[in-house]
């Protein structure tokens, strides 16, 4: 279960998307036992370093499989500006897989 989506960042400005996960059968996906395995901002694929972390939130986890990955404007202050990619994975203590949520290209903007 993994989809793209290209995302655009202003530095300075805060960041925030709500995401509401479910199956293939439209089913909300139960996120209970579920932590963040990797939020990371790179420059590029296969970078060993790391420009920041997304902040995951998961929210009415067992009903809805809502979570809402978000960063400060302090965060995205301190990004430079430029064209990377980014991930977010979550960790299933239960089934103890690793589950791709989220990642594409990220476009860093500078402040107007």
């Amino acid at each position: 279960m993994s989809d793209s989506y290209d995302l655009v960042i202003y530095q300075g400005l805060p960041f925030r998307i709500p995401l509401n996960l479910s199956d293939d059968d439209g089913v909300p996906l139960n996120l209970s036992g579920c932590s963040v395995y990797s939020s990371n901002i790179r420059e590029r694929y296969g970078d060993t370093g790391i420009l920041d972390e997304f902040i995951v939130t998961f929210i009415d986890p067992l009903v809805n499989g809502n979570l809402i990955f978000s960063l400060t404007s302090g965060q995205t202050d301190a990004l430079p500006v430029t064209q990377g990619v980014y991930n977010i994975e979550i960790y299933d203590t239960g089934t103890q897989d690793v589950i791709k949520i989220l990642d594409g290209y990220i476009s860093i903007l500078p402040k107007v």
